[in-house]
């Protein structure tokens, strides 16, 4: 069940006139994030200000956190490039990422879901 959606639009130009990027990026992502990004044989600066929209998208589908850290959540890219959350607090949810950029924007989306529990169960026992 669908139980939160978020969705956060990036203009590239700002996260490029960051005059201390690398700060910015130490700052908001986490090792592995950094990895991908500086991996990639063209480091986009759109695909740091998608990253980015994600976990902004990602905070605002759980409906804000008290406490949140930007790297309690992690962006990583699977084997075929598709992009998914990874949220450690949140073991009962499952989380749908879609990102895009195209010349001045990114943008993502990401979607909660709840996963299934037992017969019987309470919502809220489900911790997501």
């Amino acid at each position: 069940m669908v139980s939160g959606i978020g969705v956060d639009i990036v203009k590239v130009a700002r996260i490029a006139s960051l005059k201390e990027l690398d700060t910015f990026l130490k700052r908001i992502f986490t090792d592995v994030e950094i990895e991908y990004i500086i991996g990639r044989k063209k480091c986009s600066i759109q695909t740091i200000a998608g990253m980015f929209a994600a976990k902004e998208a990602f905070f605002k589908a759980e409906g804000g956190i008290v406490g949140f850290r930007w790297k309690d959540v992690e962006v990583v890219h699977g084997g075929n490039g598709v992009p998914s959350i990874r949220y450690k607090r949140k073991p009962l949810c499952k989380y749908h990422l879609s990102i895009s950029h195209d010349g001045e924007y990114a943008v993502a989306v990401v979607i909660k879901e709840e996963i299934s529990m037992k017969r019987g169960a309470r919502s809220e026992d489900s911790g997501c």
